[in-house]
This record gives structure tokens, C-alpha cells and sequence, in this order.
């Protein structure tokens, strides 16, 4: 007669009821070579061998403005036409974009925007016309389509004519 131990199956003619793991592990899927995946795994993208990803481009820097200049530093409405006007000049350095130059001023009678024009290495506008004597102020604004720098509030007088 057979006994069985609880727990426990008797081992008689006939078919296993358990398959063993193919691997010898724990009953995982089988071990063997595997394929790499496309992207090199881990689902991260690398460059082929042999070469590097071109750098970000550098951001372009703003314009700077220096160097002011007005001459002359004063000048006279518009009763004396050899002395009623002045050239206000800056450089203006900037490594990209398309460059927009306006020099503002401001004093008695409003202000008003004038474009500058590049000539000798600085861009230049020509202030007159005022009607009214005093103190007014001049500043100037440099764009290159990405960021705009204004630069100054430099004083300038229009003299009173003589009378």
C-alpha cells in the first residue's frame, strides 16, 4: 500500500503536473541574448558614434550704447539759424538683428523721436527747431528685433534769442 505525506503528491506513472522554469530561475521567461532596442535602451536617444549634437545658439546679447556727444552742447532757438541746432551722437555696438536707433528729447515744448543714422562709426540725429528756450534732455533707445536697451537722460539748453 502507498501513503501519501500530506501536503505531497504521490509520484506514479504518468505526467508531471509542474513544468520546470526553462532557465533554472524562478519561473521568469527564458534567459538569453536579447536585441538592443533602437533608441540604445532605456528609451533615451543618443548620437551614432563619432559625433556630438550641435550646441544651443547663444542667446543674442542687447545692444549697448556709449560715447554721447552733442555739438554743440548748446545752442540757440530758432531766431539764429547758424546757431539753432546741434548733432547728438552715440555708438552703438550689437552682434545681431536688424538695428532700429531713436533718440527722444524732452524739455519746454514736449519731446519728440527722431530715427539716428550710422555715419563714421556712430549713429547720429540732428536736434532743432525749438520754439521755446530752456532745458531738455536727451536719451536714446537701440533695438536689434530681440531686446531693446535705452540708454542716458543727458541735458542739453537751447538759448534764448538775443533781445
Amino acid at each position: 500500500s502507498t501513503s501519501t505525506i500530506p501536503g505531497t503528491t504521490p509520484n506514479g506513472p504518468g505526467p508531471s503536473t509542474t513544468t520546470p522554469p526553462l532557465d533554472g530561475g524562478s519561473g521568469g521567461p527564458a534567459a538569453g541574448p536579447t536585441a538592443p532596442t533602437p533608441d540604445g535602451g532605456g528609451g533615451i536617444v543618443t548620437s551614432p558614434p563619432g559625433t556630438t549634437p550641435p550646441p544651443p545658439p547663444a542667446p543674442n546679447p542687447a545692444p549697448s550704447i556709449s560715447s554721447p556727444q552733442l555739438s554743440p552742447a548748446s545752442f540757440q532757438t530758432t531766431c539764429n539759424p547758424d546757431n539753432d541746432s546741434a548733432v547728438a551722437s552715440v555708438v552703438v555696438n550689437d552682434t545681431g538683428g536688424t538695428l532700429s536707433v531713436r533718440l527722444f528729447h524732452t524739455g519746454p515744448g514736449g519731446g519728440a523721436g527722431i530715427p539716428m543714422s550710422l555715419s563714421g562709426g556712430r549713429y547720429r540725429a540732428t536736434l532743432g527747431g525749438f520754439a521755446a528756450a530752456g532745458s531738455y534732455t536727451w536719451r536714446v533707445q537701440a533695438s536689434d528685433g530681440t531686446s531693446t536697451t535705452p540708454a542716458g537722460s543727458w541735458s542739453f539748453s537751447v538759448d534764448p534769442c538775443p533781445g
